[in-house]
């Protein structure tokens, strides 16, 4: 399509916007599908940041039980602080944003691109990873 008086920049600026309000669109509309109790069952890795620390979080089971694992400060001091060494499990929530209800503690739950994720302390950048190559 040719525009009259229309420089070639403008073309650019006037796709790139186009394309990028169709990205911005597609990601407000998709909403995350809900989790099942075999989606979130596994054993959670320790993550600082991005990167693991070598030790588990806590296992989930399917039939909504769990164990803590090794991980020991700073979890101990943060979320799950409070929650036995066993005990039950259980998803709350929807598509928007849902919850890891373990023992006594409520935490962020969501699927990032390799892996699924509880948040334990955002601003500490404090994760517990279900790498999606483990299940």
């Amino acid at each position: 399509m040719q525009i009259l008086g229309a420089s070639p920049i403008w073309h650019v600026k006037v796709c790139t916007k186009l394309i990028g309000s169709l990205v911005v669109a597609s990601l407000v509309s998709c909403k995350q599908r809900s989790f099942t109790y075999a989606d979130a069952a596994g054993s959670y890795e320790y993550h600082l940041g991005n990167s693991a620390q070598g030790s588990i979080c806590f296992e989930l089971y399917p039939n909504g039980s769990y164990r803590l694992g090794d991980a020991k400060e700073p979890l101990s001091s943060t979320s799950i602080r409070g929650s036995q060494a066993t005990g039950r499990w259980t998803l709350s929530g929807g598509s928007d944003e849902e919850v890891l209800l373990l023992g006594k503690s409520s935490l962020p739950i969501e699927r990032t691109r390799l892996s699924i994720r509880v948040t334990i302390d955002d601003d500490l950048g404090i994760y517990c990873d279900l790498p999606f190559r483990q299940r």
